[in-house]
This record gives C-alpha cells, sequence and structure tokens, in this order.
C-alpha cells in the first residue's frame, strides 16, 4: 500500500511514505523502551 502511493505520487510521495515509516519506528521504539522501564521498576 505505501509502495502504491510512493509511486502514485512521485518523489513527494516516496518522501512522505518514508517519514510515515520512520515515525512509525520511532513510536514503536518509544514503547518498547517504556515496556521495559515498566518491567525493571516492577521487579
Amino acid at each position: 500500500n505505501i509502495l502504491k502511493g510512493g509511486i502514485r505520487d512521485g518523489k513527494e510521495g516516496f518522501i512522505k511514505a518514508c517519514l510515515e515509516g520512520y515515525y512509525q519506528f520511532v513510536m514503536l521504539a518509544k514503547l518498547t523502551e517504556h515496556h521495559k522501564g515498566n518491567h525493571t521498576d516492577n521487579k
């Protein structure tokens, strides 16, 4: 789905798709880090 949008919109669509993917990666990393912190606090 992201690839199709990137190809359809050209360079701008591709950059937008990359930024969205990067944003999702950062949010996932923060959530994972947050969960690790909670487990450490619970011990």
